[in-house]
Order: C-alpha cells, then sequence, then structure tokens
C-alpha cells in the first residue's frame, strides 16, 4: 500500500503531504527528475497513431476483387466473418445465404474463369467496422451483370471481415459492347470481315492466289486509310480463334485485303476457247466476281494451331462456354414436327410442292400419285430435329430441306422453338425466329453460344452463324463462294 513516501534528491525517505502527491505523479510524466537512475523507451509517436479504417476496408475489397480475378478460392472464403449471411440478385431473381451455403454456391462460380470489377468505392466507418458501397461489373463466359453492391465489414480475429454481402440491383448486359468484335468467320485466306466491300478501298496489282478448270480466287491490298474507321481498328487487334467446343489458338490481323472467290465455267479465252491462266484468268475472275467480294483480315498465329478453325473473336473478350446440339427423343421430335407443319412457311411451301405434283407431266420423276404427301419427303428430303440447352430454358430446332434439282421440287426450312413443358403433349411450342421458304442450303445448328453476351443463344451453323435481331432470331451471315456455273 502506497503511504506517501517518496525517494528525495539523495535518496532519502521523505514524507509528503497527501495532496501533493497526484501533482507530483503529473509532472514525473511530463519529464524526468535529474537524479533518476533508470531510463525507459517511450513509444515513438508512429506507433501509437491510429489505423485509418477507410483505408483498412479499401483494402479488403482489393483483396476481394483479386481472389475472384485470380480463382484464389482459399484467399477469397478467408475473407468471410463466421457470422456472415449474403444475398444474391441476378435480374429479378434472388437468394439468401449463410456462410457456409455461400461459399458453396460461389465453389461452382469459381470452376470458370471470372472477372469483377469495381468503381465509386465509398468507405462509411462504423463503430465495429465499415460499411462498403460500389459498382460491380460482374463476368464469367458470355455472362455479365452490372449493378451496386453492399458489403458489411467487422472486426474478427484481429482483423476486418465481410459479414454481409449484398447486390442490391443487378442488369443483364452484354459481354460484347458496341464495336466489339464478338464473331468473325473464319476462312482459308483469313478471318472475313464484311462483305460487298468499297472499290475503291482496294489498291495495286490483282494477286491470284489459287485456281483450277472451274474456280478461281483473287486478291487484292487495301488502303487502311480509306477504310471506315471501325474496319481500320482491326489492324493490329489480336483474336482468338475457335473449332468445335472451344479456342484453339491465338492470332493477330496483320492486314486487310479485298478476296473474290468464284465458281465460274466461263474462265476461258472467249476466242480460243482454251483456260485462262495467270494475270488474265485473274482479271476475268475479279471482274465476274464484281458486288460479290469479300473484305478480309490476314492473320499471323502467335500461339497455338489455328488448323482449321472455323470462328474468331477478340482475345480480350471472354471465352464463351459453348453447347452441342442433340437428337431429341421420338415424342419430342413428332410434337416439334407438328409444331413446324403448323408455321405459314411451310404450308407456303406445302402449296407450291402441291401445285408441282399435281402437274400432268414431271419430267424425270416419278408420277403424282407415287409422290409423299409431305413436301420434305420428296425425292432426298431429309429431317434434323435437334435439342439443347441455354440458361436453363429448352430449345428444339427443325430443319426441313429437299435439295432443288432442274426442273424438280426443292427447297428447306428451319425454326428454332422455345419449349415450355414437360410432356410433348402439353409443351407450348414459342418460335423464336422468323421463319422464310428457301431453297439454298438450309440451316442446321452444329453448336450453340452467347457470343455478345446478352443471354439469347446464337446459332454456330456450317460456314456461318444465325444472329438477332430486335427479339428475332433472324439474319443468318453465311460464307458462299458465288457460282457462275448453270446446275442444269
Amino acid at each position: 500500500m502506497y503511504d506517501g513516501r517518496t525517494a528525495g534528491a539523495c535518496g532519502r525517505s521523505r514524507s509528503w503531504p497527501a495532496p501533493l502527491i497526484f501533482g507530483l505523479f503529473a509532472a514525473a510524466l511530463g519529464g524526468a527528475p535529474a537524479c533518476r537512475k533508470r531510463t525507459e523507451t517511450q513509444p515513438s509517436p508512429a506507433a501509437v497513431l491510429p489505423v485509418d479504417p477507410t483505408a483498412t476496408a479499401r483494402a479488403v475489397v482489393e483483396r476481394w476483387v483479386q481472389a475472384q480475378n485470380t480463382g484464389d478460392f482459399t484467399a477469397y472464403g478467408a475473407l468471410y466473418a463466421q457470422t456472415f449471411h449474403g444475398v444474391r440478385r441476378s435480374g429479378k431473381r434472388m437468394a439468401r445465404f449463410d456462410r457456409a451455403g455461400w461459399l458453396r454456391d460461389r465453389a461452382r462460380m469459381f470452376k470458370k474463369p471470372i472477372r469483377v470489377e469495381v468503381a465509386d468505392v465509398a468507405v462509411q466507418p462504423e463503430a465495429q467496422g465499415a460499411r462498403v458501397t460500389f459498382a460491380q461489373t460482374f463476368t464469367t463466359g458470355s455472362y455479365r451483370d452490372v449493378g451496386p453492391k453492399r458489403l458489411t465489414l467487422v472486426e474478427e480475429g484481429g482483423a476486418l471481415r465481410i459479414a454481409g454481402e449484398e447486390m442490391l440491383a443487378a442488369s443483364r448486359v452484354p459481354v460484347a459492347r458496341p464495336g466489339d468484335v464478338a464473331y468473325l468467320h473464319v476462312i482459308k485466306e483469313g478471318v472475313i470481315v464484311g462483305s460487298q466491300p468499297a472499290e475503291a478501298w482496294g489498291a495495286g496489282p490483282l494477286q491470284l492466289l489459287e485456281h483450277d478448270d472451274l474456280s478461281a480466287t483473287v486478291s487484292r491490298a487495301v488502303t487502311v486509310a480509306a477504310l471506315p474507321a471501325d474496319l481500320a481498328k482491326i489492324v493490329g487487334l489480336r483474336l482468338r480463334l475457335f473449332k468445335e467446343r472451344g479456342p484453339v489458338c491465338e492470332a493477330t490481323v496483320t492486314e486487310l485485303r479485298l478476296l473474290t472467290r468464284l465458281l465460274s465455267d466461263q474462265l476461258v479465252d472467249d476466242e480460243e476457247g482454251k483456260p485462262l491462266t495467270g494475270q488474265a484468268l485473274a482479271n476475268r475472275a475479279w471482274k465476274d466476281g464484281a458486288g460479290e467480294r469479300l473484305l478480309i483480315g490476314q492473320l499471323q498465329a502467335a500461339s497455338g494451331d489455328c488448323t482449321d478453325a472455323e470462328w474468331a473473336r477478340d482475345a480480350a473478350l471472354p471465352v464463351p462456354e459453348i453447347r452441342g446440339v442433340e437428337p431429341v427423343e421420338p415424342a419430342w421430335a413428332d410434337a416439334a414436327r407438328a409444331a413446324s407443319r403448323a408455321l405459314p412457311a411451310y404450308r407456303k411451301l406445302q402449296a407450291d410442292y402441291d401445285k408441282y405434283r399435281n402437274a400432268p407431266q414431271i419430267e424425270q420423276n416419278p408420277k403424282p400419285a407415287a409422290l409423299p404427301d409431305a413436301w420434305e419427303q420428296y425425292v432426298d428430303g431429309k429431317e434434323t430435329i435437334l435439342s439443347f440447352e441455354h440458361e436453363g430454358r429448352r430449345y428444339i430446332s427443325v430443319t426441313f430441306s429437299v435439295p432443288p434439282s432442274c426442273g424438280a421440287f426443292g427447297g428447306s426450312l428451319w425454326a428454332l422453338f422455345l419449349v415450355r413443358g414437360k410432356t410433348p403433349a402439353t409443351a407450348r411450342f414459342i418460335l423464336q425466329g422468323d421463319v422464310e421458304p428457301d431453297d439454298a442450303d438450309p440451316v442446321t445448328p452444329a453448336h450453340v453460344v452467347d457470343v455478345d453476351g446478352d443471354g439469347r443463344p446464337e446459332m454456330l451453323i456450317a460456314h456461318g452463324i444465325v444472329r438477332w435481331r430486335d427479339d428475332r432470331l433472324r439474319d443468318v451471315d453465311r460464307e458462299a463462294i458465288p457460282s457462275h456455273i448453270c446446275p442444269c
């Protein structure tokens, strides 16, 4: 027990009146007496400065973003407090999770590459931590959404951790923004950048790339300064090339050229009837192919094997999920066939076929009585019915085709249906695109991919793609080699 005694200047014991005791201790805090034998290390000013809560909270957000963008699920999970509760939103859908449920859900997400971007980060310090809000852009594959997010941070185990996470609103946006190169068709000579280019873009001599008795391929250099800005920017662009179900290589567009590919039985000397060669052949093919040219980008491979690649996109865009198509069960095929036969476009083709079938004379074909009733069952007719799923929705594709021949019936029809219902007998088949009778090459999907990330599937077909326009799947963008050969 302290009795009011303290050491004097020479170490002798001395008594002080009790009221003076506090004053002396206060003086001691301000400085040590001259005869003090022991000095104590005082903390440096920097060591006792308070930690900036705003900077600490921002550092948590930065680690949270980095863990997702690098696929480090262990680091990601370590940021979440044991008391965590979160709300996930995607469009109008909402789900609530505790910590265990949230991490199970996110573990599935981490199986694919993801990209998280944050902007407008604001930190509000609180008694037990901080509240952080920001604008988030989340991208995985061909999916992207944007919206405001809130993180609630609390102290746990000597560090700030995430105790609450909520996407306050989420809007689906396309992965490919206007101007992005989301799809280019690949041919042997490069990538098709556009069709029917202006002749004024070309410069220099014609180059005969290859030819035989019935075909020729000719190109000409392009003056980049003459191109519109959206085309000129393609030069130097690094592309990722795809084949079937995934990427196979990367390559850079080195230059743009005009290209004519032509099938023709008229590539002969007008006077002697001999096949043309050299510059004369190049000139004839270029002249006959006017109005059917392509603008192509020549490629320099940077990595991988680009052999037989089918399409390409800007390498800076995420790799989209590519789905295959599967045959459907017989009962579903019957229902899809019936839905297709109810379309006005089908009925028009049937009317044309009935007129042909009932004509009095049909050269080189069986008599009308021997012909089938349905037009798609005519000679060499083919039916292809396929199914696929996209973002939890089922689609069925129906293709009817009859190859045209001289003087005989020919035509094709393609329809894509969104299927609502669990059984063929009760399902609704909702047409997803404008369907027009077509006697050219039939449309049959080979793979499905959402190239622009707007939530709707585009169809990859032989030598091209079927795209959406407005709210309908209607644009068939397909490589075609002009033919000047009479089929009959």
